[in-house]
């Protein structure tokens, strides 16, 4: 069966746009894939620098706390400094005033 060199061409053609749509319909899911790793990727960073964020936030709070900590340590120190002076004051005189009554 002979057929006509213009079907044949109009048949190649056909193959040809059929090829070319497939490869366009490939080219438009690699990029719509490309463009969904992208927006992932974005959505990604997007989280990490918010754990980031709320890390740097904690340990600021942290260091407060800390720096808290330390002051009323500190203040509880001269506290105990205070009254240990206080006490040492006191005995010294009650010693003065011992001594005082036994050469009387």
């Amino acid at each position: 069966m002979y057929h006509a060199p213009e079907r044949w061409g109009k048949l190649w053609a056909e193959q040809r746009a059929m090829r070319e749509e497939v490869r366009a319909e490939k080219a438009e899911k690699r990029e719509e894939a490309r463009e969904a790793r992208a927006v992932k990727a974005e959505e990604e960073k997007m989280r990490a620098e918010k754990a980031e964020e709320r890390l740097a936030n904690r340990v600021k709070e942290l260091e407060k706390r800390v720096h808290e900590a330390e002051q009323k340590a500190k203040k509880a120190e001269e506290e105990k400094g205070k009254e240990r002076l206080e006490r040492q004051e006191a005995e010294e005189e009650q010693d003065v005033w011992s001594s005082w009554s036994y050469r009387s």
